[in-house]
């Protein structure tokens, strides 16, 4: 896909592509365990996590989620 098709796409169809998909899955698990990991060594930090992907230089999409975790 060249960078003008990947600027006409809505944010919906970009999330629908399969690479898009494949590395917003791929950060949430890296934010998930990098978290966990921090949350546990320095305890309740009520991190928020954020996964960021790219198509290329032309588009992102981000997200962001918190856990409730009680202590």
């Amino acid at each position: 896909m060249d960078g003008k098709k990947a600027r006409k796409l809505s944010e919906t169809a970009l999330r629908e592509l399969p690479q898009m998909q494949k590395a917003l899955e791929t950060g949430r698990d890296q934010a998930l365990s990098y978290g966990d990991r921090l949350e546990k060594k320095y305890g309740n930090l009520r991190l928020k996590r954020f996964v960021v992907a790219s198509l290329g230089f032309e588009r992102i999409c981000f997200e962001a989620f918190e856990l409730k975790i009680e202590y």
